[in-house]
């Protein structure tokens, strides 16, 4: 868990570098994208690259994509409403707390379900009180002008030469 604002994280990223942090909180060196795809792309024969961009526009046109490069067929719907993995900064810390304490610990009304409901009926209503939680205490937070600027000229080359490598357009990566 990030305990550091995005501009003071990046700030420290050097640091917690030296001070053997997991790389989950080098946030900027994660961000170069170039060497890591041209890695993949070096040693597989077949590698499909999908941009979160094309997914975020149209997920199910990715998905299918992506499943028909592995030759594989979708004979099943997919909710692509749902959001699983949402972030954000939490406003009410307390109700977070008691998402984690309800849905990792043992506690009576996890005895009561674990009783009553098979596995896969509680493990759906886990995940939709966790939405229903974080829907209402996470909140994005924008980073400033100025720090958006100077990550843009940290990753113009990066983007360049990704641009070239996946052979795709992202100009629009580059506008501010």
């Amino acid at each position: 868990k990030e305990d550091l604002s995005f501009e003071e994280a990046i700030e420290k990223e050097a640091e917690r570098k030296l001070g053997g942090f997991n790389s989950d909180y080098f946030y900027v060196e994660r961000g170069f994208y170039y060497k890591q795809v041209k890695a993949y792309l070096e040693r597989f024969k077949y590698v499909k690259v999908a941009l979160y961009d094309d997914f975020n526009k149209n997920s199910l046109q990715v998905i299918d994509s992506v499943l028909q490069f592995l030759q594989l067929k979708r004979n099943f719907e997919i909710n692509t409403a749902i959001n699983y993995d949402k972030s954000g900064h939490p406003k009410f810390e307390s109700l977070i707390k008691l998402r984690r304490g309800l849905i990792n610990n043992n506690n009576p009304i996890k005895s009561i379900a674990k009783t009553f409901l098979p596995k896969h009926m509680r493990k759906k209503m886990a995940n939709r009180f966790t939405n229903l939680v974080y829907d209402i205490t996470l909140e994005k937070k924008s980073i400033s002008k100025e720090i958006y600027l100077k990550l843009l000229e940290v990753y113009r080359n990066d983007i360049e030469q990704l641009s070239k490598l996946i052979n795709r357009d992202l100009s629009d990566w580059l506008e501010p």
